[in-house]
């Protein structure tokens, strides 16, 4: 069990952070992934994780889609504590039912008793479409099955996101007839559907060829202009961290290195690791 008052969110309003790691660490067997992990984002806020691999960063993500259990510490979202469920005074790790109703929320005005919605979307580095359905299909079947919409309602849903990610030609084509960027920019539109409130990004670009990058990054930077949406990215790509991102995090051994304003953090990094890694992208590049 973990005591309430030994990892608080005590900031209320607009001073609360969307996404909030208080003391989280991870390990599996003898490998330490994240020591004592303290990260707030605020709402609306872009964040990006930068650093060498085996540094925690994907991790992050993870934890926050309940996909990797945590060994100490409390994460919240919108204020409630994702990991974890209180009983008592007292956190005691969130069973699967408190997990499914947090990534799962949909607030029904009409009725009584409120269900939550889900407010977490995440696009991986390797897309995980629906192989069996239309572009169409795979961005109208979440609102459809989770939130309850209307068949109608999550095509509209759907055709307006496909619109905005440039993907409302292909909307009746399957994955395997479209390219890698294509299938990415759907992947967008799909996790959009479900209308969240933080959006997760792993090495979103990694995966594609070099000269389709610049249409997913391109509606990646359409959705920090236009939506208010809090992002966390895990990315290689330094060029874009330094043109999108409100703050970059440096990762290292499991916790932030370092940590700023992009700027700042690229301009005049202040720890040597943090110049080390730095040097080696910049000399890859």
């Amino acid at each position: 069990m973990t005591d309430l008052s030994e990892f608080p969110l005590e900031l209320t309003g607009n001073d609360r952070p969307m996404v909030s790691f208080r003391g989280i660490s991870k390990s599996y067997g003898d490998l330490k992934v994240l020591d004592n992990l303290c990260l707030d984002v605020a709402e609306g806020e872009m964040v990006t994780i930068i650093g060498p691999s085996g540094s925690g960063k994907t991790t992050v993500l993870r934890m926050l889609m309940t996909l990797e259990t945590i060994d100490a510490g409390v994460i919240y979202v919108d204020g409630q504590p994702l990991t974890h469920m209180e009983k008592n005074g007292v956190l005691v790790p969130a069973d699967r039912h408190h997990l499914h109703l947090h990534l799962h929320r949909q607030r029904q005005r009409q009725r009584q008793r409120q269900r939550q919605r889900a407010n977490i979307g995440m696009c991986f580095q390797h897309f995980n479409l629906f192989p069996h359905m239309s572009a169409l299909d795979n961005c109208a079947e979440g609102p459809i099955h989770v939130l309850g919409l209307t068949k109608a309602a999550a095509i509209a849903r759907a055709e307006e996101l496909l619109e905005m990610v440039g993907m409302i030609d292909k909307r009746d084509e399957f994955p395997a007839r479209l390219s890698g960027g294509h299938r990415q920019r759907v992947a967008i539109a799909r996790a959009l559907a479900m209308r969240p409130k933080v959006m997760l990004f792993d090495e979103v670009t990694s995966a594609l060829d070099p000269e389709v990058t610049g249409e997913v990054t391109e509606v990646i930077r359409k959705l920090v202009g236009k939506h208010n949406l809090t992002m966390l990215m895990v990315t290689h790509q330094m060029g874009f961290a330094r043109d999108i991102s409100d703050r970059i995090c440096f990762f290292h051994q499991g916790n932030i290195e370092e940590q700023g304003a992009p700027s700042e953090l690229f301009g005049s990094p202040q720890f040597e690791r943090t110049q080390q890694f730095l040097a080696a992208v910049n000399e890859a590049i």
